[in-house]
């Protein structure tokens, strides 16, 4: 945002306060930096003065003088589609390609509105009027650009020229999700399943990026009833777009006119929601060209007089629109004395406008001199005297717009030309939402203007457009026409070459068909009739079909040859064998007819088959070295660790998914292209031609993928094994992906990773009943000392560091209640005089160092949780040596425990507190600990009195130093946990020596907080610590650690979610698996495969013959109906019906994104 200083601020309100708006700075000084400096750019950008001037222009526009006078525009003027010369419509349209090919004509899309009215918050450009191609305004009008692009570049002296740079004016709504929308970005005012469908296809619609301007026209205050400036919040002001007439300030101050001037000399342009607007339209651009006019208009004829459309007429000598409501019901309802049939003002504005690029240069100022017009609109609005948001009910205020042709009354009659077109081949706007339906549904009134009717406009059309060539639709939907992609036709000028051609009756076929099948039959098909093969650019016709009608034998030359309107009909080739030599057209007929030269059969030589089926034995190799890599990636990577595979940039799975497809691609094109031989060879055998060509169209099938094979399996499981083995590959090369995947797939292991680096964290939580417990920090930083001492710390970061061993006092919240009370003792109940102790210790040191110490002191103590990032948390734990025979003490219900983890703690404390050791408390009868617990309980007293004899690790270590502690009576481990722990599933998992093992358990304390965790153990015998000689300890560690694996669960309550807990150090690692069975499948596909080929290589060598047939064909037969259900796989004709034709004329029928689209030969090969 762009920062200001205190005396622009200032400066800005005083322009809007003395233009009597200072009241949009009612709360500026509330709003954020950010708030200020945005409202204060929008303000910048908005003329006060100006905005008031328009209002006032708008609400008092001047009164003319006189009546005006309206009369049609003069002839020299004037120009009709219906009535103008063919060879004027073919100069015009001729200069218009002229004028593209040499990148002279843009075009500007009025594209500012949303599809509110429709349903739809997306840009009104971006709604799909539900074609069967499903394509949007915008994709309907970019492919109609491509398409005279592609027409005007087939003219030009440099076809690169040829290029119409698009510029889409929005509004400030519609600005973001259009340029998403070009980009084929998700748009959130768009359905998923709407989303889906955009995404299909290239950004931009196949447009160059580059040629695609998005730019944004200008906005206008809206305006309160007593003039005041209306905010949409405290610091923003409420604004509309300025209407379409904001066109010309928007093309001055969005730098349009800068990028048009250096090559445009001509600009069209038209609004968004026409789906039959000709873009770019060759004709209108030739004919106003011609006529070097500034501006030039298309209009239609009003349907009838009482349509409401404005009216393109000049008015007191100027070219002017006129709306439907100045004009009165004599003026529209008089007729043209030259043509009584027809209105005198029926030329309706269709807001389809052509400008000279000069002229638009030129405007300069005039941009801001357009006349306002006033819309009263519900506005929503911030109340500034209230302080509130407005939703209003009724119109509260007003938006000021600008309309397009406002400047048309500023030229002279010379200036100015009108050119009127077809309105059910140009116009057809999309402004209502279809009426509701019936239950019938059928709609409750007749649809105008809707996506309903823009569908229907389109079809409609398209069926013109084929009818134009002789063509029925056949098979047509509900609509009763055919969608025509733009791309094969721009409008209908395909047709143009059939135009009023006449031919002999000889040379004439009965029925014509256009048919290339590209997988499943749908859609329409057309039925042409009275066409020869003059009219073709050539026979579309495989090559093999020609062996088939002219009967070829095995093991004879195939015919070298294609048939022409010369040859025999097809009915009479099929009733004799003979060769077809006769009927070669002579050279000067093939230029003639525009005929290709025929392929000529060669001798057939390993060379020439090698020559021939070279792109085959590629594949063959691609597909086996493929193979070869899959295996040495598996040999040469098994049981390895994945961090080993050496390649950052792609993981092993991914080079596997790339080797699969280089093998399966190549594996499906061997199969198809033995299939298809195999077809053509048993078609053409002797005999074979008669037979029913269905065969041939599940042959067909079979060579197109594994449904067709599939299908062919299910119809023919023994016929023609050839055939039917290639269609059993064909189905199984579908496993190759998943056999292929599960040759080389990843394990996880549960393995230490000595390497890595452990971070620690080790705490541990004492509770203690005495008010001061110094004593215990003393204990545990002796322990931690030890610890310290013997794990080197080693700290890449820096930032390791060992905090001095504090008592806490509060420690874990619902623990402790109240905290400490000086000289408090300790009571059964008295939960709050529990004081807790956290000592802390974090560290970074090689995870080999923790293994090795831990090992080294025969005490595993690594219960910790290994992260993704490599750091292992150890925590709360405690290791004494402990005799076996303490009596048990427990906190409520008495445990099995030999020695409650509070009692022994208790005696060891009581060591430090006596200042005694634990050698003299091991010869000592009787300890009283009155002196810090004075227990009125008397089991309790009873049990703290009575200590048996204690020895073990601590008898030779003065200072409860730990270093160099001897565990001569075997050691335990405790796993630490605070109070408030359930640990009741714990059985049987400590153990001293062999021959003492007990049972601990913890009971939760009454009165604790609740707390759903618990430890759970499994294989507890793991824990039993034998005698191992030091080359077996870190192997012992290694079978501790592994036991832990997904065996220790803690589910925390959330007041005790930042306590840190144990877990297990065993490391999941990612171990590269080869499951080499799995290899047989790939290996078996490939080796059938080859074995496919080479035995499609030996039938092309012993029947000395290369069939060139490339697809399904279809021939012409005289039952038409029954030739469709045939080729729709829908056929119950009997087995000897044989196929009669009638004629062999054959042109394209390709399918595209909008369904069945008519090509010729070099459109479509």
């Amino acid at each position: 945002m762009p920062e200001f200083t205190p005396a622009e601020y200032q400066n800005l309100k005083s322009v809007y306060e003395k233009a009597g708006q200072g009241h949009v700075f009612t709360y500026f000084d509330s709003l954020s930096q950010p708030e200020q400096a945005a409202f204060f750019e929008q303000l910048q950008k908005i003329d006060p003065v100006r905005v008031h001037k328009l209002r006032e222009l708008a609400l008092n526009p001047p009164t003319e003088e006189g009546q005006a006078v309206l009369e049609p525009l003069p002839e020299s003027a004037n120009a009709s589609i219906y009535d103008s010369k063919p060879e004027d419509i073919q100069r015009w349209y001729d200069l218009g390609l002229e004028l593209i090919g040499k990148g002279e004509v843009a075009v500007v899309l009025l594209a500012g509105g949303q599809g509110t009215r429709l349903g739809s918050k997306a840009p009104k450009g971006a709604y799909d009027i539900k074609l069967p191609s499903h394509k949007s305004l915008f994709q309907i009008q970019a492919e109609r650009i491509l398409k005279v692009q592609e027409l005007a570049a087939a003219r030009a002296a440099d076809p690169s020229k040829a290029v119409i740079p698009w510029f889409i004016m929005t509004s400030g709504p519609t600005r973001g999700p259009t340029e998403k929308f070009f980009k084929k970005e998700k748009l959130d005012e768009l359905s998923d399943e709407e989303n889906a469908i955009r995404a299909k296809g290239k950004p931009y619609f196949g447009l160059d990026p580059k040629n695609v301007t998005i730019f944004e026209q200008g906005v206008l205050p809206c305006i309160t009833n007593d003039g005041k400036f209306m905010l949409a919040s405290k610091g923003k002001l409420a604004v509309a777009p300025d209407g379409n007439g904001g066109l010309y300030k928007a093309l001055q101050d969005e730098g349009v006119l800068d990028k048009m001037r250096p090559n445009i000399k001509h600009v069209h342009a038209y609004c968004v929601d026409n789906c039959l607007a000709k873009v770019a339209d060759p004709i209108f651009i030739g004919f106003a060209a011609e006529k070097k006019v500034k501006i030039a208009t298309k209009v239609v004829r009003k349907r009838d007089a009482k349509e409401s459309v404005g009216l393109i007429l000049q008015k007191n000598g100027k070219p002017d629109v006129v709306e439907y409501s100045e004009v009165d019901d004599a003026t529209c309802q008089a007729v043209d004395p030259k043509q009584p049939n027809i209105l005198k003002f029926r030329a309706a504005n269709i807001v389809n406008h052509y400008y000279s690029f000069e002229y638009l240069d030129s405007m300069g100022d005039a941009v801001n001199n357009l006349p306002p017009h006033v819309a009263r609109k519900k506005i929503p609005f911030f109340d500034t005297e209230k302080g509130e948001a407005v939703d209003p009910k009724t119109p509260n205020g007003i938006k000021l717009e600008q309309f397009v042709f406002d400047n048309f009354k500023w030229l002279n009659l010379d200036e100015f030309a009108c050119f009127e077109v077809k309105r059910e081949e140009e116009f057809s706007p999309l402004k209502n939402a279809d009426p509701a339906q019936k239950a019938d549904g059928t709609f409750e009134k007749e649809p105008e203007d809707s996506p309903t009717t823009s569908r229907r406009h389109i079809k409609e059309q398209g069926r013109r457009w084929v009818e134009a060539v002789g063509a029925t639709v056949k098979n047509g939907d509900a609509d009763g026409g055919l969608e025509v992609s733009p791309l094969t036709s721009y409008a209908g000028e395909e047709s143009r070459r059939f135009h009023n051609t006449t031919h002999p009756a000889e040379e004439e076929a009965k029925f014509v068909f256009i048919v290339v099948k590209r997988g499943a039959f749908r859609g329409p098909w057309l039925e042409f009739k009275n066409f020869s093969l003059l009219h073709l650019d050539a026979i579309i016709m495989p090559y093999s079909l020609e062996q088939a009608l002219g009967g070829s034998k095995s093991n004879e030359s195939a015919p070298k040859t294609q048939f022409t309107q010369q040859s025999s009909s097809a009915l009479s080739l099929l009733s004799r064998n003979q060769s077809t030599d006769s009927q070669r057209p002579h050279d000067s007929r093939l230029k003639e007819n525009k005929l290709e030269q025929p392929n000529i059969a060669h001798e057939t030589t390993w060379l020439w088959v090698f020559r021939v089926w070279k792109f085959q034995f590629l594949a063959s190799l691609t597909c086996s070295f493929s193979l070869v890599g899959l295996v040495i990636i598996a040999a040469n990577f098994s049981e390895h660790p994945l961090s080993d595979w050496p390649l950052t940039f792609i993981s092993i799975n991914g080079i596997v998914a790339i080797l699969t497809a280089l093998m399966k691609g190549p594996l499906m094109v061997l199969i198809a292209d033995s299939i298809s031989q195999a077809k053509w060879l048993w078609f053409t055998r002797k005999g074979q031609a008669g037979r029913q060509l269905i065969d041939l169209e599940l042959i067909d099938n079979a060579s197109r993928g594994p449904w067709g094979s599939f299908i062919w399996l299910y119809n023919y499981p023994l016929g023609l094994h050839f055939i039917s083995f290639g269609a059993l590959l064909t189905t199984l090369v579908v496993g190759v992906d998943v056999f292929s995947q599960l040759l080389i797939t990843t394990e996880g292991r549960a393995v230490i990773d000595p390497q890595q680096t452990a971070h620690i964290s080790w705490v541990i939580d004492t509770y203690s009943p005495i008010d001061n417990p110094t004593w215990v920090a003393a204990v545990n930083n002796g322990i931690y000392s030890s610890v310290v001492d013997d794990l080197p710390i080693h700290c890449p970061s820096g930032n390791c560091t060992w905090d001095s061993v504090v008592p806490s006092v509060g420690g874990h919240g619902p623990d402790v209640i109240n905290g400490p009370r000086p000289n408090s003792t300790w009571q059964h109940d008295d939960l709050d005089r529990i004081f807790p102790l956290d000592v802390r210790l974090e560290y970074n040191t090689p995870l080999s160092q923790v293994i090795t110490i831990l090992d080294t002191n025969n005490s595993i103590g690594v219960y910790a949780d290994w992260s993704e990032n490599g750091h292992i948390s150890i925590g709360e734990f405690v290791v004494f040596d402990i005799p076996m025979d303490y009596p048990r003490y427990s906190f409520g219900e008495p445990t099995v425990t030999k020695c409650s983890f509070w009692y022994c703690m208790q005696a060891f404390t009581a060591s430090v507190q006596s200042g005694q050791s634990m050698q003299t408390m091991a010869t000592t009868e009787k300890v009283s600990y009155t002196t810090y617990w004075n227990s009125t309980d008397p089991e309790m007293r009873q049990d703290i009195n009575t200590i048996p004899p204690m020895g073990g690790i601590f008898s030779d270590i003065p200072g409860f130093n730990m270093k160099g502690r001897n565990f001569s009576a075997g050691p335990l481990y405790f796993y630490y946990p605070e109070f408030g722990y359930d640990l009741s599933s714990i059985n049987s998992v400590m153990h001293a020596t062999p021959a003492r093992q007990f049972t601990f358990r913890w009971q939760k304390p009454d009165g604790l907080p609740a707390r759903e965790s618990r430890l759970e153990l499994h294989e507890p015998t793991f824990f039993q610590v034998w005698n191992y000689t030091a080359n077996d300890r870190l192997a012992w560690a290694n079978k501790i650690a592994k036991s832990l694996t997904n065996v220790i669960r803690l589910q925390t309550h959330p007041s005790y979610e930042n306590d840190t807990y144990a877990g297990n150090v065993w490391i999941k690692r990612t171990y590269i698996k080869v499951s080499w069975p799995w290899i047989a499948y790939p290996i078996t596909i490939l080796l059938a495969t080859l074995l496919l080929f080479a035995g499609n290589i030996y039938r092309t060598l012993s029947t000395n013959q290369r069939v060139w047939g490339t697809g399904m064909l279809a021939i012409l037969m005289s039952d038409i109906d029954r030739s469709i259900k045939d080729l729709a796989g829908d056929s119950d004709r009997s087995n000897d019906e044989l196929i009669k034709a009638t004629g062999h004329t054959i042109v394209r029928l390709e399918e595209d994104e909008s369904g069945w689209a008519f090509r010729h030969k070099k459109d479509s090969e």
